[in-house]
């Protein structure tokens, strides 16, 4: 079975434009740093959710640090649960 990760957005982080493309910045920094062929991108559900397939959450969430270090400062994504 391939690995897939979620993440989900603050509410106060896509409720405004500017927090929108906060967002899809941060995202878009994130397929970059995976080597994804594909973009992330928030779901057209506009729940504050995306799926990034075939990485493991631990990868995704390192790249993420990685990427975009200030992510949870900025309060974007919401952490995961510690295991």
């Amino acid at each position: 079975m391939d690995a897939v990760t979620f993440l989900y957005c603050y509410p106060k982080a896509i409720e405004t434009p500017e927090g929108r493309a906060e967002v899809a910045d941060a995202l878009a920094k994130l397929a970059a740093e995976l080597k994804l062929h594909r973009p992330i991108e928030l779901k057209a559900d506009d729940q504050g959710h995306v799926t990034v397939p075939h990485i493991a959450p631990a990868g995704t969430w390192a790249a993420l640090d990685r990427a975009v270090p200030d992510w949870a400062e900025r309060a974007l994504f919401i952490p995961p649960n510690p295991q």
